[in-house]
């Protein structure tokens, strides 16, 4: 009788263990306290001009972020008076931007990791669309996805 529970204990152990899953690359926010998590991730470094452009897709929903001199730890401002813009596209296609009065936020880098090619930080965001409608961005996560070289246009 023990071995036969011992048996059953090591098979479900066994089995248990069989489904692991990673949880990166991730890439996921809380958009006006809806639950975003991309589907489709790219991201794209453009050395010449040290700029990102970070990129979340989830179904026909995009949310994109652009930023300029990558390094960790700092804050890196969304607003009208920033280089750095952070867009979300609705399956409408109505995009709400940062690129205003009102638009306000940041990205944080937490690792730029420069062997492996991969970024992870964090971000948030508020934007507006030309209609004056306000959308939040909040808790906004991006773990361990992947870059490529951008093509720089003249």
């Amino acid at each position: 009788m023990k071995n036969t529970f011992f048996l059953f204990l090591a098979t479900l152990v066994i089995v248990s263990c069989s489904d692991v899953q990673s949880n990166y690359p991730a890439f996921q926010a809380d958009v006006d306290n809806v639950f975003f998590r991309s589907d489709i991730t790219t991201v794209n470094y453009f050395s010449e001009s040290d700029y990102f452009i970070i990129e979340g897709k989830s179904g026909s929903e995009t949310i994109k972020l652009s930023v300029k001199n990558s390094v960790t730890g700092i804050p890196l401002n969304f607003g009208i008076d920033s280089e750095n813009v952070a867009t979300f596209e609705k399956a409408s296609g109505v995009i709400y931007t940062t690129v205003s009065e009102i638009g306000s936020g940041k990205l944080i880098f937490s690792e730029i990791d420069e062997s492996e090619r991969t970024v992870s930080g964090n971000f948030n965001f508020t934007a507006i669309t030309s209609g004056l409608d306000t959308l939040t961005v909040s808790s906004g996560v991006f773990y361990k996805v992947s870059y490529n070289d951008g093509v720089e246009e003249d």
